[in-house]
């Protein structure tokens, strides 16, 4: 039908397949938009507003003691705050790649979790991560997400990004989350509802008022970062 053999068909999906324009799969091909990776490097992104970051991680130790142990998740934003933390002898267990290999003097353990490295974007992620939060538990658990939707339910990149973010919500730690004030008001298909289960959100001075009133009211305690 479209005029050209099988072994060119063939050859022309494992180029594509190479390239990462597409996925090959037992039987066929699949797209690969909504992978795990993000649609641009992890240095390119880290710099994104990279000063509301950096006022969030200024404020993180307000919500840490001496001896606490965390989980960190992936993302720019944990990583900033984990290069604040200056309270002694912490515990960090995480899937950050960035973390990982970044040294401080504050963190005693730095625990690694377990599942797949995505080594482009400096994350460990897949199945076996899920399974291995349901194994340990901090007494913080600091993450950060896509966005909050216009009704304040968590937003999700992808559905695997959910899937880890109401494994987090089910743990018994105190749920503290990082979000710069761009990331509120934003819509996906994906969303966990909703931010009554988080303890602390930690943003920076530009979140808006009204915003700012609504998250309280749902007994949400906002520290913002200045």
């Amino acid at each position: 039908m479209f005029d050209v053999s099988i072994s060119t068909m063939k050859r022309d999906l494992d180029t594509m397949n190479n390239k990462g324009l597409l996925k090959r799969v037992p039987g066929g091909v699949t797209t690969t938009k909504g992978e795990l990776a993000t649609p641009t490097s992890i240095a390119s992104y880290a710099n994104v507003n990279a000063e509301k970051k950096l006022k969030i991680s200024g404020a993180i130790n307000e919500v840490i003691e001496d001896g606490d142990s965390l989980f960190l998740e992936v993302g720019s934003t944990c990583h900033y705050a984990y290069q604040h933390l200056n309270r002694k002898n912490l515990t960090i267990f995480t899937p950050s790649l960035q973390i990982l290999t970044t040294k401080n003097d504050n963190v005693d353990h730095l625990y690694c979790m377990e599942g797949e490295a995505v080594l482009p974007y400096l994350i460990i992620r897949g199945f076996p991560l899920l399974e291995n939060l349901k194994r340990i538990n901090p007494n913080k658990i600091v993450f950060s997400c896509y966005g909050l939707n216009e009704d304040y339910d968590l937003v999700g990149r992808v559905d695997y990004d959910n899937a880890v973010l109401r494994t987090l919500l089910d743990m018994r730690g105190e749920k503290i989350l990082l979000l710069d004030s761009s990331k509120i008001c934003v819509n996906n298909t994906f969303f966990v509802p909703d931010i009554t289960k988080i303890d602390v959100l930690i943003t920076d001075d530009g979140i808006d008022e009204e915003h700012l009133n609504k998250i309280r009211e749902k007994g949400v305690k906002v520290i913002i970062g200045k």
